[in-house]
């Protein structure tokens, strides 16, 4: 699979993945980034792309970090991106990797209309609309998992608000 982010800029602000209203998938369902500390289990995903559909494998994995920023100045402005169907919202960083329907990624910032992002069954999720604005609701939270690191994102996907995204280590490897 392959990135997808053709633009370069130096909006690489570092300071986080996700809203604090973010629920992420684990073993047991839904959890709020919120409720995870080191080593809570999560479901990490491995994605292939097969005959154009896109194949995913969950496996359980531990937060190997989370880290949390409650500053607003350094927070700054951050990706809402809204869901056609479940009037579902993920808010991330503009650095955010999101894995596309036609098994390429994409960083949040980047992301253009009529792209589609993926469920954990593959499916594609339409996007209503992607809007960057400043976030001043509270922390956010980067979060990765101790899956072996790689040349690849296999084992740091992870399922945000329904659609699969990729973990801190991930993002700070993301070819920009």
């Amino acid at each position: 699979m392959e990135d997808n982010s053709n633009q370069q800029s130096s909006e690489k602000s570092g300071v986080g993945d996700f809203a604090y209203v973010t629920q992420v998938a684990t073993p047991s369902g839904e959890a709020s980034v919120t409720t995870l500390q080191e080593g809570s289990p999560v479901l990490a995903y491995s994605a292939k792309l097969e005959s154009g559909k896109i194949i995913l494998t969950a496996s359980e994995a531990k937060v190997r970090s989370i880290n949390t920023v409650n500053d607003p100045v350094v927070i700054g402005n951050m990706v809402y991106i809204h869901f056609e169907q479940n009037n579902n919202c993920i808010i991330c960083s503009y650095n955010q990797p999101l894995l596309l329907s036609d098994g390429s990624y994409v960083i949040a910032r980047n992301f253009q209309p009529g792209q589609c992002l993926v469920d954990k069954d593959g499916n594609p999720v339409a996007v209503a609309a992607t809007v960057i604005a400043a976030y001043e609701n509270g922390e956010i939270y980067s979060i990765a998992t101790d899956m072996p690191i790689t040349a690849g994102p296999d084992g740091h996907l992870l399922l945000c608000q329904g659609v699969i995204v990729g973990d801190f280590i991930f993002e700070a490897d993301f070819p920009y």
